[in-house]
């Protein structure tokens, strides 16, 4: 049986990470791009850095450094790491036009 394979982004350098179905990303791995580890919250699809701890899995222990790897058991890759810095750009832009 073939898994199917998700290509998702880096945070950090946006180079695509392909990943099967199945398959977990390991607290060691790291991006081919960049090197940065890829189990990390600003990778997962529960980061949000509007909310208190900066993560909306309310069961996942607290996570100091968000770029850094951990071995949260909540941890799954997030489908669109543009989202959230579209969201902070525009949410910048929206505040800035506040003071003009």
């Amino acid at each position: 049986m073939n898994n199917m394979t998700i290509d998702y982004q880096c945070y950090k350098c946006n180079r695509q990470v392909a990943v099967t179905e199945n398959q977990k990303i390991s607290f060691r791995e790291s991006c081919l791009g960049c090197r940065q580890d890829l189990h990390v919250c600003k990778n997962c699809r529960f980061y949000d850095f509007t909310l208190n701890n900066q993560c909306a899995e309310n069961q996942a222990e607290k996570v100091t450094d968000k770029e850094r790897s951990n071995r949260c058991e909540f941890f799954r890759f997030k489908t669109n790491s543009n989202l959230e810095s579209k969201q902070s750009t525009d949410s910048l832009k929206k505040l800035d036009d506040l003071f003009k």
